[in-house]
């Protein structure tokens, strides 16, 4: 037999647990988010050690040594771009994201992911890289490029 207390006590239970299982699902949607930016972090970050070695290790070989390299990255890159010491010639890429120019003059680093804004570190350098004829080289997202080694140091350009 239940008293009348405990029958106006059943509605709040059921609208608590409505309010701790949607405070849980809102949780757990947000962490499945969180972790999922940390995975394309660590994707970007694999990306550049990967290339890295590969420079590394064609910096020692015999000039004209080549490798065609695939550019996966994760989906908020749109390009790769890799600065020379000269003054820059590529126009098309500079005009295309503002500030950019700003960015390759002041920083010594020669590796850029763009949009720069994409996550946390997208700016990075790698010894004895170089572009090819255009300064910035840049490539987009899903493209191959070839590195090849040349007397001192490793070119990148656009696999034919």
């Amino acid at each position: 037999m239940q008293k009348k207390g405990q029958l106006l006590s059943e509605p709040f239970v059921f609208v608590f647990a409505l309010i701790v299982g949607a405070m849980i699902l809102i949780w757990g949607t947000n962490y499945v988010i969180k972790l999922n930016e940390v995975g394309e972090s660590v994707e970007l970050t694999s990306f550049v050690s990967k290339l890295r070695k590969d420079v590394e290790s064609f910096y020692y070989l015999d000039e004209g040594s080549s490798k065609i390299i695939n550019i996966r990255l994760p989906s908020k890159i749109d390009f790769i771009c890799i600065k020379g010491d000269n003054s820059f010639n590529n126009q098309a890429i500079i005009n295309g994201y503002p500030g950019f120019d700003f960015i390759l003059e002041n920083n010594d680093n020669n590796l850029f992911f763009l949009p720069t804004d994409a996550y946390q570190r997208t700016i990075y350098g790698i010894n004895n890289l170089k572009p090819g004829l255009q300064n910035p080289s840049c490539f987009k997202n899903g493209e191959k490029a070839k590195i090849t080694t040349k007397a001192e140091y490793v070119e990148i350009t656009k696999a034919n």
